[in-house]
């Protein structure tokens, strides 16, 4: 019992996070980080609980991931000369996005909002090269 009131707390949390982020409407790069700070610590809070978000709400993951990926990120991506190499970039930032929001606790592990930033701005780099 104790189990599900706690999740059912933590998708409200998760909720309302998102609620949040799609209420903003603006430009503002930091206010977008800050709207997607919040909605990926509900949903890492989610996860440490126990909760597999997906089984429980899957169209809330895809909204989710959909704000992080259409709102946040897009708002961080850089411009490249070479529209290939900016795609592939793209791709690879939408996949570590879809893990995160996707994960169960297991996938998760330690990650948290830094390590996704920091993963996010790894790729966006203009080296070619490791």
């Amino acid at each position: 019992a104790q189990t599900m009131m706690e999740w059912t707390r933590r998708l409200a949390d998760l909720r309302d996070a998102l609620e949040k982020a799609k209420c903003y409407s603006g430009t503002d790069v930091d206010k977008l980080s800050q709207c997607a700070r919040l909605l990926f610590s509900a949903v890492a809070a989610a996860c440490d609980k126990g909760l597999c978000i997906s089984k429980h709400d899957a169209n809330l993951c895809r909204e989710a991931e959909t704000w992080l990926c259409d709102s946040w990120l897009a708002s961080m991506a850089k411009t490249w000369g070479d529209l290939e190499v900016g795609s592939d970039v793209m791709t690879l930032q939408k996949r570590i996005v879809h893990k995160a929001v996707w994960a169960t606790r297991e996938d998760l592990g330690g990650f948290d909002f830094a390590d996704l930033e920091a993963s996010l701005e790894t790729v966006d780099c203009a080296k070619r090269s490791f």
